[in-house]
């Protein structure tokens, strides 16, 4: 694994297409804690809702249906323990609308709250959180890089470091 060590702020990782967007996704899901607030940043297409489902896969949530895209439902939760919170800003014109569905008491719940399109409502984030943002290289290739803002997060990322077996390849 080649990993960009000196900067404990941030971790990024190549994938090669959408099973490694989702074995990638399971691995953060794996050491995500209950509470903890995931923001999901990219253009459309780029792999979020695909790492959405590694993410349910990796906390052992157990999805009635499908995980996809909550663009039109705005929300889909996966039972679990933690259960994961799966927003969807997509369609959102203002940040008070996006408090209006709840997402504050989401918060609180003690799930792991997942919102794609996070940049639209950023205001509503806690300042405490992991941001993922999802740059499309080439074909199914995607930049993955996580960035970490407090301690929890900070922490996070290191166990993500210290996997023997990263999917993708780290930058």
């Amino acid at each position: 694994m080649v990993g960009n060590r000196e900067d404990s702020k941030s971790f990024s990782v190549i994938t090669k297409g959408p099973a490694d967007t989702q074995a990638f996704g399971a691995c953060v899901g794996s050491v995500l804690f209950p509470g903890a607030v995931v923001g999901l940043v990219g253009e459309l297409g780029a792999g979020k809702t695909c790492f959405v489902k590694g993410v349910a896969y990796g906390v052992n949530a157990t999805p009635d249906h499908e995980v996809t895209s909550p663009t039109f439902a705005l929300l889909h939760e996966y039972v679990g323990s933690p259960s994961v919170y799966h927003f969807d800003a997509y369609r959102i014109d203002t940040c008070s609308e996006f408090t209006a569905l709840g997402f504050d008491e989401y918060l609180e719940a003690g799930g792991i709250v997942v919102v794609e399109w996070a940049d639209q409502v950023i205001e509503a984030f806690p300042e405490q959180r992991l941001m993922v943002s999802f740059e499309i290289r080439t074909g199914n290739e995607r930049c993955i890089t996580c960035v970490a803002y407090g301690a929890a997060y900070d922490a996070l990322l290191e166990k993500l470091r210290s996997y023997d077996t990263m999917v993708g390849q780290t930058v």
